[in-house]
């Protein structure tokens, strides 16, 4: 849907529907981050062990660095 808009749009119109899209999806994701931390149970975390957590955390800062193509 993205492409059509973008191809069929004047430049100016994409450019501004961009940045509003931008601006929802920063709100969203907030929401979205709190929806998934109030699903996860603090008790596995602590059943699985220091070292389950280390590893989570050094995979996440792995993938946060990684440029995506």
């Amino acid at each position: 849907m993205a492409r059509v808009l973008k191809a069929k749009s004047t430049t100016f119109v994409s450019k501004r529907l961009s940045e509003k899209f931008g601006k929802l999806w920063l709100a969203a994701e907030v929401i979205l981050f709190v929806l998934v931390g109030a699903a996860v149970d603090i008790r596995y975390t602590l059943e699985a062990g220091l070292s389950a957590v280390l590893m989570i955390l050094l995979l996440q800062r792995h993938l946060g660095r990684w440029e995506w193509i």
